[in-house]
């Protein structure tokens, strides 16, 4: 009974202040070895988004490079955005900028878990059960990880929670959808939230037509006027029609060439990852495995073969990843000669194996999505850590779901909000399965996290009955 009393005690004060707590002691003393690097700060596609602000503050023009025509769709404007003022009071100092970025998410954090604890609160009326949804936010590791980092996942994740607290008024709808459109400028998943709450309201009986219909028309109105600006700008200025971004840019990156995305098309339409086969081909080993699958003509064995000796060779993407077991090629390459072959098998897979290329490795893809439990090419402490919080993430999507059927005694508004996660989640996990298909468990972030307000249903439940019990006792 003293831990229920101690339980009754805590606030969402005290939650906050962990959350910021959890996620100073991770930048300051975890980070650098998690990540292996002094700065924690930057990653790879940090200066994506810093140099698409720099070149639109010094020379006019938002664009990732400026000698690359691809450049000006690499990256969405509103992170960019967000660095770029840290970049400017910073008197244009990149280190002190990302700092001072990092800080920033820090509060931003502490904010998240406020709106976590409202958002079920005023949807539930239940203070333990917003309590432990806050809880569960504040001390999940996956967003902790990505705090740190000049990365736009903690971002897109505050202005999705942000939208949703303000759905839940009618005089907010307006700022909701400003606010998931600057989700989406961020990461663009935070879009088919739009979708998901147009569905759940059209299939909610509780709810007049009336406000079906405002919620729908102004959220998505204004989510369409706002994000649209975006899709727009690229159509009428750079005339393409961009609706997200575009990545691809080996003015940027070195790594990324059109040859290195096309070996990977081919590897992700016969299995779910591109591993070990891209790093055994880096470090130029003698045997490397593949699929019988991919076997589909002796003209196809020749073509494979060919085009592995040539990624080895004389690919310049290839050449600049880390590893590489030559000096990195710098004039003439194998690029295009080398998607055109990768290419080639690609669409014989297509041909010869459909139902594997279209619904059978998408499958294994949404399986992999669920348990994905090892780090690739980590060795040591972090790779267990990383079993370890793989497994973690696992178990609470699983208590999420458990939680959804647990719902038939909450309240119509927090069974509404649950529906709209669950149809959120469905909807890019498909996606992602069965298009995508370069699955990071970053790219799940935004879902993931909503799925712990459903988990906390279930956490509450164990809870009352080990309460139950207890008095019972007594």
């Amino acid at each position: 009974m003293h831990a229920m009393n101690s339980i009754k005690k805590i606030t969402i004060y005290h939650l906050v202040l962990l959350a910021i707590v959890l996620r100073c002691f991770f930048m300051w003393v975890v980070a650098p070895m998690y990540f292996g690097r002094a700065n924690v700060h930057m990653d790879n596609d940090t200066m994506a988004w810093m140099y698409s602000f720099i070149n639109f503050w010094e020379h006019g023009k938002y664009t990732t490079v400026l000698t690359d025509p691809n450049g000006v769709f690499m990256r969405a404007p509103f992170y960019s955005f967000f660095l770029g003022f840290f970049y400017l009071i910073s008197g244009k100092q990149l280190i002190t900028t990302f700092q001072l970025a990092a800080y920033a998410q820090i509060v931003l954090e502490g904010v998240a878990v406020w709106l976590v604890y409202k958002l079920v609160l005023k949807s539930a009326a239940k203070e333990l059960l917003a309590l432990f949804s806050a809880f569960l936010y504040s001390c999940y590791p996956f967003i902790i990880v990505w705090v740190p980092v000049a990365y736009s996942e903690q971002m897109s994740v505050f202005l999705l929670l942000l939208g949703l607290y303000w759905t839940l008024n009618k005089h907010w709808y307006f700022a909701a959808g400003i606010a998931f459109a600057m989700g989406a400028m961020c990461r663009f998943q935070v879009a088919l939230i739009i979708p998901a709450i147009i569905l759940v309201d059209f299939f909610t009986k509780n709810t007049t037509w009336k406000i079906k219909i405002k919620r729908a028309f102004v959220i998505g109105a204004t989510f369409i006027l706002c994000y649209g600006g975006w899709p727009a700008r690229n159509y009428f200025l750079h005339h393409r029609l961009v609706i997200f971004q575009d990545g691809y840019s080996e003015h940027f990156d070195a790594c990324y060439t059109k040859d290195v995305y096309a070996f990977w098309r081919f590897m992700l339409s016969v299995q779910t990852e591109i591993e070990p086969q891209f790093t055994q081909i880096i470090h130029n080993d003698s045997i490397i495995p593949f699929p019988a699958i991919v076997y589909t003509c002796a003209e196809d064995s020749v073509l494979l073969n060919k085009g592995v000796r040539l990624l080895k060779n004389c690919s310049s993407g290839i050449s600049y990843f880390q590893g590489y077991w030559k000096t990195p090629l710098v004039g003439t390459n194998c690029n295009q000669e080398i998607s055109v072959i990768f290419d080639t098998l690609t669409s014989h897979q297509i041909h010869q194996n459909p139902w594997r290329v279209y619904l059978w490795v998408p499958i294994l893809n949404l399986k992999k999505s669920f348990f994905k439990l090892t780090l690739i090419n980590k060795t040591g402490w972090v790779k267990y850590v990383g079993m370890l919080l793989f497994s973690f993430r696992t178990f609470l999507l699983l208590c999420g779901i458990i939680g959804l059927f647990l719902m038939s005694k909450e309240k119509s508004a927090f069974i509404h909000l649950n529906r709209i996660v669950i149809a959120f989640f469905v909807f890019w996990y498909l996606v992602m399965a069965f298009y995508y298909k370069d699955i990071e468990i970053r790219y799940y972030l935004q879902n993931d996290v909503l799925m712990l307000i459903p988990a906390a249903i279930l956490g509450v439940f164990i809870l009352n009955k080990f309460k139950q019990k207890q008095s019972e006792k007594n």
